[in-house]
């Protein structure tokens, strides 16, 4: 299936999840987000600093936060909503964007959880394959120009 909206490749990491699950009343699977990627990281919400990545062959290129939307709150398997909106909820208390001011503005109740990505090297990849890390800067939130 497929159900990107954006962006070809949503990658996120373990750790993000595992601390959003801290955080809320019921956990959630990763597979709410229906991330193309999954990458073991000890630090959460560490892919906020990726510029690009390089697993096996291939090389994929940061495009952006990925803003959440409605989806997330839907069972996989039964259809339905679940009725406390969880994981957005619990997300919009430490995951909407503050600044830069026009992204503030833009995505005021989209909270982020990801960051979608684009190929530019083609290749192989298997699952447990090291991931190569290339940082964009410090920005407090996106660190992105």
């Amino acid at each position: 299936m497929y159900y990107a909206d954006t962006c070809a490749y949503l990658v996120t990491t373990t750790s993000s999840l595992l601390d959003l699950n801290t955080r809320s009343k019921e956990p959630v699977q990763m597979t709410c987000f229906r991330p193309n990627l999954v990458v073991q990281s000890a630090t959460p919400f560490d892919e906020d600093d990726w510029a690009f990545l390089k697993i096996g062959e291939v090389i994929l290129r940061r495009l952006k936060p990925c803003e959440r939307c409605i989806q997330t709150t839907i069972n996989m398997n039964s259809g339905l909503r679940h009725p406390a909106g969880e994981p957005i909820t619990t997300l919009k208390t430490y995951r909407v964007p503050k600044e830069p001011e026009k992204l503030a503005k833009l995505w005021k109740n989209k909270p982020t959880f990801g960051v979608n990505m684009a190929i530019e090297s083609t290749g192989s990849l298997h699952t447990g394959d090291v991931v190569y890390v290339a940082r964009i800067s410090t920005h407090p939130w996106f660190r992105s120009t």
